[in-house]
């Protein structure tokens, strides 16, 4: 006589076993989804880094590009007031001077006064017309030059380079 075990009837045998194999393969087939579920979560978790970190560095940019830009109106800045002194305010003291010579020479010298006078008088006609050009420099150029626009493909190309990289 075959026994298998003292406890299980030898004609029950089968069914145990199939109950058992259907017990691994259940087993194995929730370990599987436990851990397709665990690189699921993996992934998303990495996915959500992955857009902190592109909202990171899209703040970043654009912080960095409003920097740039206060930069750009200080240094605008800088070169009219250096302008505006180097070219106009030694133009305008010299004339100063002048009229004040020629204010005491009135009676002194009434001919070199004229001729302080009528040379003074070109002087300001010639810081008139500079200040005519240096307003004329001053006012803004089309911002929608072809730099402009080669800088605008520049930041959008690195934009979808950036968007591939995340997988956006």
């Amino acid at each position: 006589m075959f026994v298998i075990s003292p406890f299980i009837p030898k004609s029950d045998f089968l069914l145990y076993i199939f109950i058992f194999l259907n017990t691994i393969t259940l087993a194995k087939f929730y370990l599987k989804s436990k851990m397709k579920e665990e690189i699921y979560i993996t992934s998303l978790d990495n996915e959500r880094k992955l857009r902190y970190e592109l909202e990171f560095l899209k703040r970043k940019l654009f912080d960095s590009l409003e920097k740039t830009e206060e930069l750009s109106i200080i240094r605008e800045r800088d070169r009219i007031s250096r302008e505006l002194h180097d070219s106009l305010g030694h133009k305008i003291t010299g004339i100063l001077f002048q009229l004040q010579a020629c204010l005491k020479l009135i009676d002194k010298d009434k001919e070199r006064s004229i001729e302080l006078l009528e040379s003074s008088i070109k002087e300001l006609s010639d810081t008139l017309k500079l200040i005519r050009e240096t307003v004329h420099k001053l006012k803004p150029k089309n911002v929608y030059d072809i730099e402009f626009i080669k800088k605008l493909l520049t930041i959008s190309s690195i934009a979808k380079q950036i968007l591939n990289i995340v997988g956006i």
